[in-house]
């Protein structure tokens, strides 16, 4: 008993240094010892070491900020990397509309406008049973996707809420039962991020990669008009299909379960313990509708969606009207995801300027003789439900957004397809299949702790979900976008 407490005790203590060891020594392997013609020693250097990388993030044996800064030492001091191209992400507008998106978001909790919102459309909710309860938790949860630019932060604010609006139900706290409450708001929490550009953080990294590569860019508006009816149509569905796969059990007595209908007094009794909307409040929501406003008319204004934020979070720190001062709101953004996400971009360009995802893509893509025969249909749907499947294995979208965008676009344009739309499609893909186990992320965890469903229940979910959604994505792209001349 002593010797296996101990050997776990061993595997427990040393599990990250292990890993470590285990993938740098196969990284040195493919460096030095395994041939990648075509590919100059530099660029080889950057494929092994982002692949390391990733392989890091997904097991997590370190903080994925530290991984991306340990790799970046490793590329300057012993490869003679150029310094300046591994920080180039920190010179790309997306970074700074992530930062100023997020202090946005920071404001509208600080001050409890999101948590408002929320209480007031579930109080609105009049008499119906769980599938109007299940179209409730949906729009509420859209509505947050656009207020609170970070999935963690949405689900902070909304996951007692919907676990309240559960209990009321008749489903007991803590237990199983309710299941389609919940899912439906982890299934939109993922997969409504499409239809804004700020919905997550992932959105702008993965856009800074496509414009990089493709010279073109996209605005605010121009991705609401590309991504929302997508995004609308995947969380009409949502309510349903949790609905439908997780109705109420039968009665003791062998019959139907009998209709339950919503209590909402808990909503109303939260409004009125808030009181009426304080300063900041309102003083966030009009700083919020100017900047959706702004963002919304770029084409017009000619205002530049990355710099809108800049003003707003200008007007959010003016003091009597901030919700909280300059130093509050800076320390609760997540810089540390920050600085993450600006190296992660740095070098994903990296790589891709100096061929390595070209050769990945020649390699073990383009060279195969059924991928060279694949008509541009039949390679999104391929490409599509690999990306949303694959999604299983990795802890986060951040890591998929910098290692599947380009190489995406690489493989269109080995194939002669169009590089900045299965750009697009890529990171659309991406953001919606985070949503199969637990792990898959940060907000996963918190819907999960409310007990109510298991993760057998949440796999099957999030199987017809994403098959459903990769049918979806594929209209959009042959579709809807050649309709409104993106593509």
């Amino acid at each position: 008993m002593s010797k296996a407490k101990t050997g776990n005790s061993f595997w427990s203590s040393w599990k990250w240094l292990i890993e470590i060891v285990l993938f740098s020594v196969i990284a040195g392997l493919l460096i030095y010892a395994v041939p990648m013609e075509g590919l100059e020693f530099q660029g080889k250097v950057m494929l092994v070491m982002f692949l390391w990388c990733v392989a890091l993030w997904i097991a997590k044996p370190l903080e994925e900020w530290l991984v991306s800064v340990i790799a970046c030492v490793i590329l300057v001091i012993f490869f003679g990397i150029d310094h300046k191209g591994l920080l180039s992400g920190f010179q790309n507008p997306g970074w700074f509309l992530v930062i100023f998106s997020q202090m946005i978001g920071i404001t509208m909790v600080m001050t409890g406008l999101g948590r408002r919102m929320a209480y007031f459309i579930v109080s609105k909710l009049g008499k119906g049973g769980e599938l109007m309860a299940n179209y409730a938790v949906g729009a509420t949860t859209a509505l947050c996707t656009l207020i609170i630019p970070s999935a963690g932060a949405r689900t902070s604010t909304l996951v007692n809420i919907v676990d309240e609006l559960s209990e009321s139900l008749g489903f007991k706290r803590g237990e199983r039962g309710g299941e389609s409450l919940v899912m439906t708001g982890m299934f939109v929490n993922t997969t409504g991020t499409i239809m804004f550009l700020t919905g997550t953080n992932t959105i702008p990294m993965g856009l800074a990669i496509v414009m990089e590569a493709t010279g073109r860019t996209m605005s605010w508006g121009e991705w609401f008009a590309a991504g929302f009816l997508p995004g609308a149509i995947c969380c009409l569905l949502i309510p349903m299909y949790t609905h439908l796969l997780y109705k109420p059990k039968k009665s003791k007595t062998g019959g139907p379960a009998e209709p339950k209908k919503i209590d909402v007094g808990f909503a109303k009794q939260a409004l009125a313990e808030m009181g009426p909307m304080s300063t900041g409040e309102k003083w966030s929501l009009i700083c919020f509708s100017l900047t959706v406003l702004l963002w919304a008319t770029g084409s017009l204004t000619g205002i530049n969606a990355n710099i809108v934020p800049w003003l707003t979070v200008f007007l959010l720190l003016i003091p009597n009207f901030a919700p909280g001062t300059s130093k509050e709101i800076i320390r609760e953004v997540p810089w540390s995801a920050m600085l993450w996400i600006g190296l992660a971009m740095g070098m994903a360009n990296n790589v891709n300027s100096s061929g390595g995802f070209q050769w990945l893509v020649d390699t073990f893509f383009t060279s195969n003789a059924a991928v060279q025969s694949l008509s541009y249909t039949g390679f999104l749907i391929v490409w599509l439900l690999l990306v949303l499947f694959i999604h299983i294995i990795f802890a986060g979208m951040d890591p998929m957004v910098t290692l599947f965008t380009p190489i995406g676009m690489s493989i269109a344009a080995a194939l002669g397809f169009d590089v900045f739309t299965v750009g697009v499609i890529t990171i659309m893909a991406v953001c919606v299949g985070a949503n199969f186990m637990a792990f898959n992320s940060q907000s996963n965890l918190l819907w999960c702790a409310t007990n109510r469903f298991t993760p057998g229940q949440q796999l099957g979910a999030a199987c017809l979900i994403n098959v459903s959604v990769a049918v979806v994505l594929l209209l959009t792209l042959l579709f809807y976008w050649p309709l409104i001349g993106m593509v």
